[in-house]
């Protein structure tokens, strides 16, 4: 089968970068929350 291998390459990029974007947006949000609960003190 001859695809495109540029194809293969971004779908390869896509899996591996998005989880770790959610993953560093979600501790983005875990500090936030711990910086208002500790300044609501």
């Amino acid at each position: 089968m001859a695809e495109k291998p540029g194809l293969y390459a971004a779908r390869a990029i896509h899996l591996y970068a998005m989880p770790t974007y959610h993953l560093h947006i979600y501790d983005q949000i875990q500090v936030m929350e711990l910086v208002l609960d500790s300044s609501s003190d």
